[in-house]
């Protein structure tokens, strides 16, 4: 197939994978954020194995293998007493690792590959009136997408309203020096520990962290199910960098001695109130031109911490099919969703009942 003019919608995650994978295929790619410059929210991010696959074969391992970190087991602990509840090795059953890292340094990563590729990233760009011509537009402004209804003009809008969880996550990370200063977290960035993603688990929240030797942090996410009495700024939108330290540690003094010591030695977190959409029919306007990708079509709950590599997994199957079909654009479109829809809606699913 000839190659495409592509505009993108969105610099975050999603926006700027699906530029690096398509300026790699070829394509004349231009994105366009709002944003002065590179998000700097950060907070622990996990790349399942289904994502971790398609980098491989992307050939980008290296730049990933840079910031991000293996890892070798899943413990769940109680909350409460420490005591290990649960491992699985996802070295069992998969063949591809599972990936730790956080959301910044990854997002610099596939900007600097982007970029190698030839995509072209406008930033501080709103609306101004200017036209651009392309032969697909991807939405990829995530789960407060303003373009959803707009490109979704036919769906019922009830069906496109964000759901929020009773749930909100505040990210952060821990340098090792605090965590090596403290014999409640030392054993954290040493080995075995260092290789685990561990949960604590407890009333009403938990705790969830793995060590990145290649950055030096503990990337870690607490989570506290607020329910109808969350903060007025979490009912207002799902996320901002105010930094909310004092509600991380008020909620986690009944936890064991290692989270306490974690909880206090947040400096400075993030507040992302968990939502998700109920799945979708269509991803795409009636001409199939405008199509919305990654959380803006299927924002899901992290229970099944498919977030990030189902949205991979789209980008995978929508360069394969530009790569190896001879059809235009909309067939192309019409054909991915048949491919991604179904799978999609199980994980959405699984994520919400998990």
């Amino acid at each position: 197939m000839k190659k495409q003019r592509i505009v993108i919608a969105g610099g975050g995650l999603g926006g700027l994978t699906v530029a690096c994978r398509l300026a790699r295929d070829g394509h004349k790619v231009n994105i366009f954020e709002r944003s002065q410059s590179l998000s700097t929210a950060s907070g622990a991010i996990f790349l399942r194995s289904n994502g971790v696959r398609c980098f491989y074969r992307w050939q980008m391992r290296e730049a990933f293998e840079a910031v991000t970190a293996p890892i070798k087991q899943h413990e769940t602990r109680n909350g409460n007493t420490n005591e290990l509840l649960y491992t699985l090795n996802p070295g069992i059953y998969l063949e591809f690792p599972e990936w730790s890292t956080d959301r910044q340094a990854l997002q610099t990563v596939l900007y600097e590959e982007a970029c190698k590729a030839g995509a072209k990233v406008h930033f501080d760009n709103e609306i101004d009136g200017n036209r651009i011509t392309a032969d697909l537009i991807l939405a990829a402004d995530g789960i407060s997408s303003r373009l959803r209804s707009q490109i979704l003009a036919n769906v019922d809008p009830s069906r496109l309203t964000v759901i929020r969880a009773p749930s909100t996550h505040y990210p952060t990370e821990i340098p090792a020096d605090m965590l090596a200063n403290d014999d409640r977290t030392k054993s954290l960035c040493q080995q075995p520990d260092s290789e685990n993603g561990i949960m604590w688990a407890g009333q009403g929240g938990y705790a969830i962290g793995k060590y990145n030797h290649h950055r030096g942090l503990f990337n870690i996410m607490f989570s506290i199910q607020h329910g109808d009495a969350d903060s007025e700024a979490s009912k207002q939108k799902l996320f901002d960098a105010t930094d909310d330290c004092e509600v991380v540690n008020s909620f986690f003094p009944s936890f064991n001695p290692t989270v306490v010591a974690l909880a206090n030695m947040v400096q400075s977190c993030s507040r992302w109130r968990l939502a998700r959409l109920e799945p979708l029919d269509t991803w795409s306007s009636p001409k199939r031109r405008l199509v919305l990708l990654g959380d803006s079509a299927h924002a899901m709950l992290p229970n099944l911490a498919e977030g990030f590599s189902s949205i991979v997994e789209d980008i995978d199957a929508l360069s394969i099919l530009f790569s190896e079909s001879t059809w235009d654009v909309p067939k192309i479109i019409e054909l991915w969703e048949k491919t991604r829809i179904t799978r999609v809606t199980r994980l959405q699913n699984g994520s919400t009942w998990n």
